[in-house]
């Protein structure tokens, strides 16, 4: 979440839109490892969904790294329910069937009280500004050096390309960014630092 917040600031290159190619279709070339020697033994990863501001600023946020179960990520309407439920608000009959189907999919339960609750962790926008603010002051003698040392690297590997795959190589370097921390994440289990029970998922809903 902080990589996702902080990346506007510290990012080590602009992200450019990629063009349509040959075919009309916007893709692009990625290198890829010639075996699996050098891979990690984690992997991370994000989605973000939003609501439909009908009642309210509401996003999913899903992260998805061993051992973490993958957990999908919600639709509007669902994420709706959500800020409903939330809110301890009347659920109409459309969304009475939809909330069933969410408390099948464990992203809502009923409490002993049998009332419906969200199992998600939720920021309110006070809380997540300040969740912001005290990560951002933990790590701000990291995140410039760390950037510094990404552009250094990305220097480097943009000049394995040719001139017309430059920017394609330039792109990357968000991606270099994030996927960095995969050492850090894979450090933590590898040395006990972190236990994640098995079939546990990393996801929060956030108040914007």
């Amino acid at each position: 979440m902080l990589l996702d917040q902080t990346v506007s600031e510290y990012r080590p290159s602009e992200y450019t839109p990629i063009p349509p190619k040959y075919d009309g279709r916007r893709w692009d070339y990625t290198g890829t490892a010639p075996d699996s020697s050098g891979e990690s033994a984690i992997g991370v990863g994000m989605e973000k969904s939003m609501n439909n501001y009908e009642s309210g600023k509401l996003a999913h946020y899903v992260y998805h790294f061993a051992p973490f179960a993958y957990r999908k990520m919600m639709y509007d309407f669902e994420i709706d329910v959500c800020h409903a439920v939330v809110n301890h608000e009347q659920l109409d009959e459309q969304q009475k069937e939809i909330a069933a189907k969410m408390i099948a999919g464990k992203y809502l339960a009923r409490n002993e009280a049998n009332e419906i609750v969200c199992t998600i962790p939720v920021f309110t926008k006070t809380e997540f500004e300040r969740y912001l603010a005290s990560a951002k002051a933990m790590f701000a003698d990291f995140l410039p050096r760390y950037t510094e040392l990404i552009k250094q690297y990305l220097h480097g590997y943009i000049r394995l390309f040719p001139k017309h795959l430059r920017e394609a190589a330039e792109r990357n370097g968000y991606h270099i960014y994030v996927a960095m921390f995969k050492a850090i994440a894979d450090d933590w289990l590898r040395n006990g630092k972190i236990h994640i029970p098995s079939g546990a998922v990393c996801d929060v809903l956030v108040m914007m």
